[in-house]
């Protein structure tokens, strides 16, 4: 009788080893080095007034629809950047959403057209959540935590520098 010896599981230090490096890779990068890399979704990043955002992108309807909904905290310079097909009238609500918010709409030109404050809303039975929607047409909205447009100097007019992250080789 021949016994086939195989080696299914790698040694509990190792095990050990992977999942602490895997959670300081996923760590939110408010506790620590301001770098985007430190957060594989980040895809963009906005120089809005005195301000940069790294944000991560919601280009989909599915991502749309997700936005930052069951979020307990957002770094001091992250956001999330809506893109649509086409400029038009935007509308948002906070279902589901845990951080008050501000969010600044865009025009295709990289124009803020408006912003404004978004508090978290606990939806009532039967009842409806408030709409944000914006003041004029806009192709892009950037969902940041409250106060920091005023905090940047962020208005209607600002000029939006938008530019692509690069994932790090090897992401």
């Amino acid at each position: 009788m021949v016994t086939k010896r195989t080696r299914t599981l790698a040694p509990a230090w190792l095990t050990c080893l992977s999942i602490l490096l895997l959670s300081l890779a996923c760590t939110d990068a408010n506790e620590g080095s301001p770098s985007p890399t430190l957060n594989r979704d980040i895809e963009a990043a906005a120089t809005i007034a005195s301000c940069t955002f790294y944000l991560e992108v919601a280009d989909t309807p599915q991502k749309r629809a997700r936005g930052l909904m069951e979020r307990e905290s957002l770094g001091k310079d992250r956001g999330m950047l809506f893109v649509f097909q086409s400029e038009q009238v935007l509308s948002f609500w906070m279902r589901n959403t845990f951080i008050p918010l501000d969010i600044l709409f865009i025009d295709e030109n990289l124009a803020v057209v408006d912003v404004q404050t978004m508090q978290p809303e606990r939806e009532a039975a039967g009842g409806a959540l408030p709409i944000h929607t914006s003041a004029s047409p806009a192709l892009y909205a950037i969902e940041i935590n409250e106060a920091m447009a005023a905090q940047c100097g962020i208005e209607p007019g600002a000029s939006v520098v938008l530019r692509e992250i690069a994932p790090e080789a090897g992401q």
